[in-house]
């Protein structure tokens, strides 16, 4: 964090050539080779991914320059500069300006101590050279560099954009530019913070902290591919996990940092601990690999064990929470911390025996379906409010995060929805208010119950809070919080990418066939869109979503990969005619009508490419 100091002066010119005398050095000593199990690095190497110029340098004081370079990012400054030998260049990273134009380390210096985010290099003179750091990385938009011999162009400095690199997987464009600049904004966040893990930020803490990796998970997912990279977090998870009580600490690789709500300071909140168990069955899920679970089963098991022991009478009362919502105007928090943390004990145990079943465990399986069940009951006897017809007044993440879940009983199910919507629509004006660990249940839920629109008109805010509020401030990354007070780069809540590749795309899953084996097409037309582009690269190969419209008429082009096949939604007038390739579709050869009703048409398909045409039905256009 602190950065790296290079007096050029010392280096030793052809010191690994041949015939290099290096007699006055002392000779190498053998030490003992490490312990433990040698094992390959299967995840892709942090390297050096792409080079940025900067868009412009400024001198807000004699001999202070601040270069831009239009893109917050991870990485560092490649310096070139030729000056007098022992002239020392300082060289500064960080994402804000004060309004003098000088830099602004603050929301990313805090938690650290001493030197943050400095590079120094000391010139041996001669000649023009060119240096970057090798031991270190940071996370910024601007560089203010001191002590150069002279003014410098925009050529003295470059960025190197630093990440684990792993490979595109997915596109996501569409007829909203904000929508497209947020997209664009999650894509950096994103790949700023995988360096060998996922982390919370790319300068302060860079930690794994785990709810910030599984918040933003299935957007990483549908950007990139990564199956290895996760694959190597759940090893990390493991070793963390405390041998003979099954507790995970919120920050994996543990750093021995105490963590919040736990007085043993490492068997943390259950929001955060869970992701041992959710990531596991999420990767199950999208890439169809049963591994996951194989190789992971007792740590999910072990866990939410751990959780159960330290409940009372199924209630779980330490964690952190749904954190970073939006404050009301009373109280800084409406979703009561015990709700968020027992709910995820349910989540738990319900995939440990839903995992328990695909792995052959019939007694572990019906086990862990009794206590999920108990957890219910006492989730609805502790949190469920009848006069309310849900959870928590205020909170939106006490009505999503249980419906997401399976949590909410069926009978209830309708009521509590209409609580997250009227609390949507009225009480906060058709803005977010969730944190990091209720956001991505917001809108799934909302998309899922067919309030597409609500989702939409919730990330086309512009004002705060909202992903558009953090555009229009001027961010090129997301946010740590709704207010943009700290960090600017934080992954959490660049889940929204996720809804447009799901929602708006339409591309997904089934989940009784993992992997796309079969997959679901079901595009939400909604709002002032008129284009949505969306392709995602499955295990099985591409697939492609792309629709347009032109008032109430709608045209849907599908590719499906080999060794496959895909259920259709289309939100069509049930009145209307259904046309592919200019042909009534339930009479075109490969395409199965499975169901016309008042709500859309909906076919399967096998694999290759398909253009819907249709008439947009009144359900849809709100």
């Amino acid at each position: 964090r602190g950065g790296e100091t290079y007096d050029a002066r010392r280096e030793l010119n052809g010191w690994a050539a041949e015939g290099f005398d290096d007699r006055t050095w002392r000779q190498a000593q053998a030490l003992s080779s490490p312990k433990g199990q040698r094992v390959p690095q299967r995840l892709p190497p942090i390297k050096i991914n792409q080079t940025l110029k900067p868009v412009k340098v400024s001198e807000p004081r004699p001999g202070v320059y601040v270069f831009d370079f239009g893109q917050n990012f991870s990485g560092w400054a490649r310096l070139s500069v030729s000056g007098p030998a022992g002239a020392a260049i300082r060289m500064k990273y960080g994402e804000r300006l004060w309004e003098d134009g000088t830099l602004n380390q603050t929301g990313i210096n805090n938690y650290t101590e001493g030197r943050f985010q400095t590079d120094e290099y000391i010139l041996k003179g001669g000649g023009t050279e060119a240096w970057e750091p090798r031991f270190c990385y940071h996370s910024f938009r601007y560089v203010e560099v001191t002590g150069l011999p002279g003014p410098p162009s925009l050529d003295s400095l470059l960025g190197r954009v630093v990440y684990s690199s792993v490979e595109p997987a997915g596109s996501f464009v569409c007829s909203n530019d904000l929508l497209n600049q947020i997209q664009k904004a999650c894509v950096w966040t994103l790949i700023s913070n995988i360096h060998s893990i996922p982390q919370d930020c790319p300068h302060r803490e860079k930690m794994g902290w785990m709810a910030d990796g599984l918040a933003s998970s299935t957007a990483a997912i549908f950007n990139f591919n990564m199956s290895e990279f996760y694959r190597k977090w759940l090893d990390d998870m493991r070793d963390a996990q405390t041998p003979g009580h099954g507790g995970m600490p919120s920050i994996v690789p543990w750093s021995g940092w105490e963590s919040a709500g736990d007085p043993g300071g490492k068997h943390a909140c259950p929001c955060w601990g869970s992701t041992c168990v959710i990531l596991p069955w999420k990767l199950y899920r999208q890439y169809g690999d049963t591994q996951f679970l194989a190789n992971n089963y007792a740590m999910m098991r072990d866990y939410t064990d751990s959780l159960e022991k330290r409940s009372q009478d199924h209630v779980i009362s330490f964690g952190l929470g749904d954190w970073l919502e939006v404050g009301s105007l009373s109280r800084p928090s409406r979703t009561p911390m015990p709700l968020t943390s027992t709910a995820y004990l349910f989540y738990d145990a319900s995939l440990v025996s839903r995992a328990a079943a695909l792995l052959g465990k019939p007694d572990e399986e019906n086990k862990y379906q009794v206590l999920a069940t108990d957890v219910q009951s006492a989730f609805q006897k502790n949190f469920f409010q009848p006069s309310l017809s849900g959870y928590a007044r205020e909170s939106q993440t006490a009505q999503a995060l249980p419906l997401a879940i399976g949590l909410v009983p069926a009978n209830l199910r309708e009521a509590v929805f209409g609580t997250l919507v009227t609390n949507v629509t009225v009480a906060r004006k058709n803005h977010i208010s969730s944190g990091i660990v209720g956001t991505p249940y917001v809108l799934d839920i909302l998309t899922q119950n067919g309030r597409a629109d609500l989702a939409y008109a919730m990330v086309s805010q512009t004002d705060s809070p909202g992903w558009g509020d953090m555009i229009r401030r001027g961010n090129t990354t997301i946010s740590e919080d709704w207010g943009g007070v700290m960090s600017l780069n934080h992954p959490a809540l660049s889940c929204v990418s996720a809804w447009f590749y799901q929602a708006l795309a339409g591309i997904n899953s089934d989940p009784d066939f993992p992997g796309f084996k079969r997959i679901v097409i079901s595009p939400q037309v909604v709002g002032d869109l008129t284009f949505v582009k969306g392709s995602y690269q499955s295990v099985y190969g591409l697939i492609r979503s792309e629709w347009s419209r032109n008032g109430s008429q709608v045209e849907l082009h599908i590719e499906i990969p080999a060794n496959t096949e895909a259920d259709v939604f289309l939100p069509a007038d049930a009145s209307q005619p259904v046309m592919e390739g200019g042909r009534p579709a339930d009479k075109v050869a490969g395409v199965s009508l499975v169901s016309r009703r008042e709500s859309g048409f909906t076919c399967r398909v096998g694999s290759g490419t398909y253009n819907f045409t249709f008439t947009l039905n009144r359900v849809a256009v709100k």
